[in-house]
């Protein structure tokens, strides 16, 4: 009998300490951790359905695309609409208004005539009295195929996700904090660590085609708008500018990021490589040949002979490469990488008479002499703002958007940079 008890006190006990062990188990099994919290951004089909009108001017909130044409300046309010400015004064540009487009992320302008994407649509826009913009034109669910909005009943398209860092204590059995990312609720993405989303824009052609930045999706060249879908090239006629016609697309692989004209050429970005175009028949461009990369995403501008390409790494771009490469591409058939130098995080790009500027998110504005591709040098860095895209409109201006804001420089002298003026993000 004292055998027995003694078996079971001693039973007691270790169940006691196994219980305990495992409340401290429990207590331990938490760790602090931080993600970033995507919510989707919906717009409505009764928002589709409002009138696309100039309204009052705002302050910039989250800035996306710039274009530029003649004196104005347009800078997209993402899925909103875009602010228009007169910057005939770089050092004084005036606020015309806001131009509400539901759902707008990319432009091109050409002869007077605004494109833009509402969502699925095309939409052609008459400027010509700049106060008072008028829609002519539309060619309805053009995007369908190329854009892949999610549609949830009741709630509207998914255009995009707004960004909230989230810090919390979560368990470390739980499957999904093992993951770079997963969906919740509600749509609701959560990635494992922040990384801005992209967009895109590029450079016209002509004296009467605006200009735009290197994170195209839209651009006018030789008469035609071309806009890229996540895996397409699709083509529009717009000799009738008022009726743009969705002519030809070319099917690509998945990816597709930003598309660049250069002479009769077109440069398309994406997350696995750099597609080469001949355009010299405007009507049918025709696919040239592929340069492979590793999977990032990549905004593509050329001069001359030679393009440059920035590779960028993090969830959202699904790779870990953050650098600049230098192609040969004197044979489109043929591209051949030169050389490769090392960035932080870079977005857009913008080229001017071998001088090199490029946006490399958080670390700034970089500006390089790439006279010799195999030994380029840095001329400036600034630091002041976290970038995006930028434009170069002469030898002695630039403009360069980021989250803090348009900024626009005088470039006379590139290794020291004078800003010429700001328009901050409120």
């Amino acid at each position: 009998m004292v055998l027995k008890n003694s078996f079971f006190t001693g039973l007691i006990a270790l169940l006691a300490v196994v219980f305990t062990l495992s409340g401290c188990l429990e207590d331990k099994c938490t760790a602090v951790r931080t993600y970033v919290k995507m919510e989707p951004i919906f717009v409505t089909a009764e928002q589709l359905q409002e009138s696309v009108e100039m309204l009052p001017a705002r302050a910039l909130e989250d800035p996306g695309k710039i274009y530029v044409y003649e004196n104005y300046l347009f800078i997209n309010e993402r899925y909103k609409g875009l602010h228009v400015i007169d910057n005939s004064d770089p050092t004084a540009p005036q606020s015309i208004g806001f131009l509400n487009i539901p759902g707008n992320i990319d432009l091109a302008v050409m002869n007077d005539i605004l494109y833009v994407d509402n969502v699925l649509d095309l939409l052609a826009i008459d400027l010509s009295d700049i106060g008072n913009p008028v829609v002519v034109g539309k060619a309805e669910g053009v995007f369908e195929d190329a854009r892949f909005y999610t549609f949830v009943p009741g709630q509207g398209y998914i255009v995009g996700y707004s960004a909230t860092d989230v810090t919390e204590d979560v368990q470390c059995d739980d499957p999904r904090f093992q993951d770079d990312w997963w969906f919740g609720d509600e749509n609701i993405l959560f990635l494992a660590s922040s990384d801005a989303l992209a967009s895109s824009e590029s450079t016209g052609s002509s004296n009467t085609t605006g200009i735009g930045g290197s994170m195209a999706r839209f651009t006018i060249s030789q008469g035609y708008l071309y806009t890229v879908g996540d895996a397409s090239l699709n083509v529009f006629d717009i000799g009738n500018p008022t009726m743009p016609e969705h002519t030809h697309t070319v099917h690509l692989g998945w990816g597709i990021e930003t598309i660049y004209p250069y002479e009769d050429k077109l440069f398309l970005g994406s997350r696995t490589g750099m597609y080469l175009f001949d355009n010299s028949q405007p009507s049918m461009p025709v696919l040239m040949s592929e340069f492979s990369h590793w999977n990032s995403c990549d905004p593509v501008v050329v001069e001359g002979n030679t393009a440059y390409v920035t590779l960028r790494g993090g969830n959202t771009c699904d790779g870990f490469v953050n650098q600049l490469e230098i192609i040969d591409v004197s044979d489109i058939s043929a591209p051949r990488l030169m050389s490769t130098w090392p960035m932080d995080g870079p977005y857009g790009l913008a080229i001017r008479n071998q001088t090199l500027y490029i946006c490399d998110g958080l670390s700034g504005l970089k500006v390089y002499n790439v006279l010799d591709q195999k030994s380029i040098e840095l001329l400036s860095h600034d630091v002041r703002m976290s970038t995006y895209d930028v434009i170069s409109l002469s030898d002695t201006h630039l403009l360069c958007v980021g989250g803090d804001g348009l900024y626009q420089y005088d470039t006379a002298d590139k290794n020291n940079l004078k800003i010429l003026s700001v328009i901050p993000v409120q």
